[in-house]
């Protein structure tokens, strides 16, 4: 459930820079997460889903890579 928060977060984001833009469509959100950030992007893309009905990123896709802890 912990992915709901940073959906709303990246949705937001990226719908308020389509706006500054004047862009019409957004197709892809790519995302680069942390090995240990624990998130599941199949959950996010759903909830952009859910989110984006009716707006630029309505039918949007998620590119997620996930980037190995260096310590």
């Amino acid at each position: 459930m912990h992915e709901l928060a940073v959906t709303e977060y990246v949705f937001n984001l990226v719908k308020k820079q389509a706006e500054c833009n004047h862009l019409t469509k957004v197709d892809k959100i790519h995302l680069l997460m942390g090995d240990q950030c624990d998130y599941v992007p199949v959950i996010i893309e759903e909830y952009l889903s859910l989110m984006s009905e009716g707006t630029a990123l309505e039918g949007v896709k998620v590119d997620a890579k996930v980037k190995e802890s260096t310590v």
